[in-house]
C-alpha cells in the first residue's frame, strides 16, 4: 500500500528539484542534424558530442547546415596539494574547451536559393575542473581513476555544448519561423 505512494513521492520530489538524467537535455531541437568539426586530438571529445547530440535526436552529417566548430580544446594537470613526505596527495585537472557555432540560412531573396553562412556563437568557452587523491602505492589505479575522470569531464562539457547551441538554434529558429528575424540580422555572436 505505502510502497507505490512513497515511490510516487519520491518522483515528484525528484523531478521538482530539477533532477534530471545526464544522458538527456531538457529541451528538444528543431534542428535534425549537425556537422562537427574538429582536430583529430579532440577525437574524444568529438566522440562524447556525437553520442550526446544522437541521444537527443540530432544526427551527425557532414553536409548539415549547422556546424559546430571545436576550436581549442585543452587539459592541464597540476599538483592541488602535497603530502608530509612531499609527494602529490591530490591533482586537479582541468579542461579548457572554446568552440563556434555556425548555420548555413536562406539568403533574404527568396528567388534566390544562396545560402549564407552565420556565426550564431562565436569563440564559447567552457572550463571544468575536478580533483582526485594520488596514491603512490596505486599508480595503475589512479591512472585509470585520471582517464574515467577526464571521459567524464568530456561528457559534462558535451552536454553543455549541446544545450547551449540547442537553446541558441531553437530561439533563432523560432523567431525566423515568426519573421521577427532574416538571415541578413542574424547576429548572435556577441552572446
Amino acid at each position: 500500500m505505502f510502497k507505490p505512494l512513497i515511490l510516487i513521492m519520491l518522483t515528484l520530489c525528484l523531478s521538482a528539484c530539477g533532477f534530471h538524467l545526464r544522458s538527456f537535455s531538457s529541451q528538444t531541437s528543431l534542428i535534425d542534424s549537425i556537422n562537427i568539426i574538429s582536430e583529430p586530438e579532440n577525437k574524444a571529445l568529438s566522440n562524447q558530442l556525437i553520442q550526446a547530440f544522437k541521444n537527443n535526436h540530432v544526427e551527425f552529417n557532414s553536409s548539415s547546415p549547422y556546424k559546430l566548430t571545436i576550436e581549442k580544446s585543452q587539459f592541464n594537470k597540476r599538483v592541488a596539494t602535497v603530502s608530509g613526505n612531499a609527494r602529490a596527495a591530490e591533482y586537479e585537472i582541468s579542461l579548457s574547451i572554446i568552440y563556434s557555432f555556425t548555420m548555413d540560412l536562406p539568403e533574404d531573396n527568396a528567388e534566390n536559393s544562396l545560402l549564407i553562412t552565420k556565426t550564431v556563437l562565436h569563440a564559447q568557452a567552457i572550463q571544468l575542473s575536478r580533483s582526485f587523491y594520488y596514491s603512490q602505492t596505486q599508480i595503475a589505479a589512479m591512472q585509470k581513476e585520471e582517464k574515467l575522470i577526464r571521459n567524464q569531464m568530456y561528457q559534462t562539457a558535451a552536454y553543455r555544448i549541446l544545450d547551449h547551441v540547442q537553446m541558441t538554434s531553437n530561439t533563432l529558429l523560432e523567431k525566423q519561423a515568426r519573421g521577427e528575424i532574416t538571415a541578413k540580422h542574424v547576429d548572435l555572436s556577441t552572446q
